[in-house]
């Protein structure tokens, strides 16, 4: 139960989310199961099979028909990988993860190409996520 860093950006998003949630009263879940009506949080195991699979389907991230482990456990490799190859400092990729040992973060760091971030931007676009193009001098 400790604070978790959050960008203005994805605060946006969930309260978007909030305004669209049924349950959105200050002490209800954020993601709330609405099998449950609202008493306790969507299961994450629901969410990815039922959100985050479907989704990276749909963005040619895996086949409809790959069986094989697809989860949130990804994107926190994900996640890592960004982080290192963005020059964010090893220390802070850990304490975002949570990890105790700089060991374990450092298993989570992936080497990454150019062919992996043209499949990265596609993935983009059909998630319709688009990057804010640089401010320009005059």
């Amino acid at each position: 139960m400790k604070p978790v860093a959050m960008h203005p950006a994805l605060a946006e998003f969930l309260n978007e989310w909030r305004k669209e949630s049924c349950y959105n009263r200050d002490d209800d879940w954020m993601f709330a199961s609405s099998r449950e009506k609202g008493r306790v949080p969507r299961a994450a195991s629901t969410c990815g099979k039922h959100y985050l699979r479907p989704a990276a389907v749909s963005a040619g991230v895996i086949a409809k028909d790959d069986h094989s482990r697809f989860g949130w456990h990804n994107l926190r490799h994900s996640l890592a990988t960004f982080f290192g190859s963005n020059e964010v400092h090893p220390s802070v990729i850990q304490t975002m993860l949570r990890h105790t040992k700089p060991q374990t973060t450092a298993r989570y760091i992936h080497a990454v190409n150019v062919k992996q971030i043209e499949a990265q931007g596609r993935y983009l676009d059909a998630i319709k996520i688009v990057a804010k193009q640089p401010d320009r001098v005059a």
